[in-house]
């Protein structure tokens, strides 16, 4: 089963590997457990960037169309410098726990649930 588990990631990685790079977007993908995570560095223009993410989300997404398996995406604020990445990886994952209450996969959409989440 974890060989199975593995491949799966492994081939959906490649994947998500290269509809960020068509979007100008150079990733570095890793997984715990049954998730992927994904640490995106924008080589584009800053004005476009949430643009060009919507891009590859909606072709995530509609790729698993038909598929078993279900897919929850969170996406964090974007930061200028590597030592940050570590609170994009919270806020994604917050943004991923606030998905049933917000239609939006952006931490910096989450509007009065991110000041909910600092009353916490």
């Amino acid at each position: 089963m974890d060989e199975e588990n593995e491949s799966t990631i492994y081939k959906h990685s490649l994947k998500i590997r290269s509809k960020f790079e068509r979007n100008s977007f150079t990733p570095y993908i890793t997984s715990i457990g049954n998730q992927i995570i994904v640490l995106a560095i924008d080589l584009g223009t800053a004005d476009s960037s949430k643009v060009r993410f919507l891009k590859v989300i909606n072709t995530l997404q509609y790729a698993k169309v038909g598929e078993s398996s279900q897919i929850g995406i969170g996406v964090g604020r974007q930061y200028q410098s590597l030592l940050d990445a570590h609170a994009g990886y919270r806020e994604a994952q917050l943004a991923l726990n606030y998905r049933t209450l917000s239609s939006s996969v952006f931490y910096e959409d989450l509007g009065i649930f991110r000041l909910l989440l600092r009353c916490q």
